[in-house]
């Protein structure tokens, strides 16, 4: 799918559910819809910075795939790293959110 995306001459875009898988398979944290306890709005921002090193690896991991897949580590991609209800419920946690991709973005260079 990348390769025919680049072969196209379209960028790629990216829906990477990346922080939330994470965080419902080390702390069963679920989507904010789903549960009213223990989900990502009431606890999204502690884990994002209990587990900012895992998570960075983690985007960089896939990152560094996808440039290869595209043969080129400068291509341009689009990622939408982030659950709208996640960012529409808490300010803070998308506060968060934005530091951990800015800290990061060496990672995806």
């Amino acid at each position: 799918m990348i390769k025919a995306t680049k072969k196209a001459g379209k960028i790629p875009l990216f829906y990477a559910y990346i922080i939330a898988f994470e965080a419902r398979y080390r702390k069963n944290l679920q989507d904010c819809d789903v549960s009213p306890n223990n989900n990502l709005c009431t606890d999204g921002s502690n884990f994002i910075r209990d587990n900012r090193v895992l998570l960075v690896s983690r985007y960089s991991h896939h990152a560094k795939a996808i440039a290869t897949a595209l043969g080129d580590k400068n291509a341009p991609t689009i990622w939408v790293s982030f659950k709208i209800s996640f960012y529409k419920n808490n300010f803070s946690q998308n506060h968060i959110i934005w530091q951990l991709i800015s800290q990061s973005d060496a990672h995806f260079r």
